[in-house]
């Protein structure tokens, strides 16, 4: 039992030691890339304003036979 919580303190030190080393390098990294995204995403020259632009095939007008049944309701109060 006392092997198991040497070896279970050691090897939480040793997280800790390599956490405090090695966390502030890959946070650096990864907000400098947001950063660099960031920075893409506001050279990209933007639309004007109410321009529009659609993808997609436009869809056909007519009876579906999908669309389900109408059913008229009454509201009670």
């Amino acid at each position: 039992m006392l092997k198991f919580i040497l070896i279970f303190i050691l090897v939480v030190m040793l997280v800790r030691l390599l956490l405090r080393l090695f966390l502030p390098t890959i946070v650096k990294t990864i907000f400098s890339s947001l950063q660099q995204q960031q920075m893409k995403q506001q050279q990209q020259p933007r639309k004007p304003e109410g321009s529009i632009f659609v993808t997609g095939e436009p869809k056909k007008k007519g009876s579906h036979d999908d669309d389900g049944e109408y059913v008229d309701y009454e509201e009670i109060r």
